[in-house]
């Protein structure tokens, strides 16, 4: 009996404390741009620094701490801090020089949520740069 208990509530336990770990971590850096989908104001942004400050437990993501120049449309640039949670692949998408899209926050502005990478440019033919 004691044995039974032990091979189905072992695994249920270490389930249990990793499911836990992540959702603790998933609340403290909270995904601004979800909460920013339906009332937030779209715009570019520069990033001006990026650093990993984090990795969540049980994952292979890790969150980073973003300093943006946030563009909004008629606005005059500004600076906003974010936190991302990014995975490794995707992490080169963050670094400094990178163009974003952001969601801002129409009641305060310094609550910014990056959606993702900018669209890059297409590349202009040579014939629509001659004369």
């Amino acid at each position: 009996m004691i044995t039974l208990l032990l091979v189905i509530g072992t695994p249920v336990l270490i389930a249990s404390v990793i499911f836990l770990a992540f959702h603790l971590d998933s609340k403290k850096y909270p995904d601004v741009a979800a909460e920013l989908a339906a009332t937030g104001i779209a715009a570019d942004a520069a990033i001006l620094e990026s650093k990993a400050i984090t990795v969540p437990r049980g994952t292979t993501k890790l969150v980073v701490a973003v300093i943006l120049e946030v563009r909004p449309g008629e606005r005059s640039p500004y600076r906003a801090t974010v936190n991302k949670t990014v995975t490794l692949l995707t992490m080169h998408e963050y670094s400094v020089g990178a163009v974003v899209k952001v969601l801002i926050d129409p009641r305060d502005p310094n609550r910014v949520g990056i959606v993702g990478p900018a669209a890059p440019k297409a590349p202009q033919s040579p014939s629509a740069s001659r004369p």
